[in-house]
């Protein structure tokens, strides 16, 4: 378990997202549609369209 306290503030107030399987992104939709603040880390999509969708939407650090 994580001792929250000894954590700075920036650890408990940005959520940091990675998705495997991204699809178009309906976890990241989700995250902003309820105003969670977060970064997206990381997504990884094979089919060719459904990765143009999310990175037409979202602006990972790194897509695969």
């Amino acid at each position: 378990m994580i001792a929250l306290e000894n954590c700075g503030k920036d650890f408990i107030n940005m959520l940091k997202v990675a998705t495997v399987c991204s699809g178009i992104g309906s976890p990241e939709i989700a995250i902003r549609n309820l105003g969670i603040e977060h970064e997206i880390v990381f997504g990884c999509e094979i089919d060719k369209y459904a990765r143009q969708t999310y990175l037409a939407n979202f602006k990972p650090n790194m897509m695969l």
